[in-house]
């Protein structure tokens, strides 16, 4: 388990009450002022486990380690770090973190490091292009439903019954979630993810059935 799993073990409300946030509880939801917009009346809903938050006044939205990389003004990696410190966790450096010099493609020995280090910038522009698209069209699915929510006068926190709208925002914080990884990547680290994703894609393509 790295770091982000394991920080993604701690939901919400337990990290907003850990920053000190004031959080006022109905049922299983929870509601704060948004830290992301000058919020006046409590528009921050935190729902326990998984769930993560999402504000109707900004529709910023995220999981615990989105929260105290806000509110402690942290980048992804050192919020997820001190999330597990305050709350205990425990984690395995990734592989990628544990690399201190890029290992060259063996399909390629002669590739010299300008031309390796352009592929690789290279690559990481396509997938977090990739991961834009998938971000926007999520959002769009968000604010369809948003919207007819809005439209039939019901509360916007119904979203979080829709199972798509859920969908939609787990995919939207993933998505958001690899951006911020991939620009705090070193050479080395992205060549490790362009492989695994290179061997992900492999195993996922099936061979077609050949007719008799």
């Amino acid at each position: 388990m790295n770091v982000f799993e394991a920080a993604r073990q701690v939901d919400c409300i337990s990290a907003a009450e850990r920053l000190g946030i004031p959080v006022k509880r109905s049922g299983s939801k929870a509601y704060a002022r948004c830290l992301f917009h000058a919020d006046k009346t409590p528009s921050m809903y935190l729902y326990p486990g998984g769930g993560g938050f999402y504000c109707f006044g900004c529709h910023e939205h995220g999981d615990a380690i989105r929260l105290y990389a806000q509110a402690l003004n942290l980048a992804p990696l050192e919020a997820a770090k001190r999330i597990c410190a305050d709350f205990g966790l425990s984690y395995v450096e990734s592989g990628r973190r544990s690399l201190k010099r890029p290992t060259p493609p063996r399909a390629t020995p002669r590739m010299d490091v300008r031309t390796l280090a352009d592929k690789l910038v290279s690559w990481r522009e396509r997938r977090v292009d990739e991961l834009l698209a998938r971000l926007r069209t999520a959002e769009a699915t968000m604010l369809r439903i948003e919207g007819k929510l809005w439209a039939e006068g019901e509360p916007m926190d119904n979203a979080f019954d829709d199972p798509c709208w859920v969908e939609a925002l787990t995919a939207k914080a993933s998505a958001q979630d690899q951006i911020a990884e991939l620009d705090g990547l070193s050479l080395p680290e992205i060549y490790q993810w362009m492989k695994e994703d290179v061997n992900d894609r492999g195993r996922n393509e099936r061979p077609r059935e050949v007719a008799g």
